[in-house]
């Protein structure tokens, strides 16, 4: 295995989760059913607005690295990655997020992590796999957070 590959291997699994956080499966099955679209007092969002805003997330950082068609279409901040309300199935919600996940580990695995995009400016697969991985640790944070409020209501 050369170092490239090693690299993918290390990215894929950090992607998955569970390593140095729990992991996101984890996590969101541990939220009752009623407590999904709640925002409890002194709370920004419910949790079903951060798994939506981090499949939206993972889905442009996706959209994003595999644009060689030069299809990828920016979106606004922060409309276009946070719900301003519980609007969406939680299942869906879930299944979509880890989906999205999927396609960026795919991604990962079959593209040079070091070449520039040509459509950015200086971003690389490596970097965009950096970004979803940091981003679902720390939304995965705030959800077990998140949940220790809704527990204690």
């Amino acid at each position: 295995m050369n170092a490239n590959d090693q690299l993918r291997k290390h990215l894929s699994n950090a992607l998955a989760g569970g390593q140095a956080f729990d992991k996101f499966e984890d996590v969101v099955a541990g939220f009752a059913q009623d407590d999904r679209g709640r925002v409890p007092a002194g709370g920004e969002r419910s949790a079903w607005q951060i798994v939506e805003h981090m499949r939206l997330s993972v889905i442009d950082l996706a959209e994003f690295s595999d644009n060689e068609d030069g299809s990828y279409q920016e979106k606004d901040w922060p409309q276009g990655y946070w719900p301003e309300e519980h609007l969406g199935d939680w299942d869906e919600t879930v299944k979509g997020y880890l989906d999205a996940r999927a396609q960026m580990s795919k991604l990962v695995q079959a593209g040079d992590p070091y070449r520039a995009f040509p459509w950015g400016d200086g971003q690389t697969l490596l970097r965009e796999a950096i970004l979803a991985i940091s981003h679902e640790a720390y939304h995965v944070g705030e959800l077990v957070e998140l949940q220790r409020w809704l527990l204690a209501k």
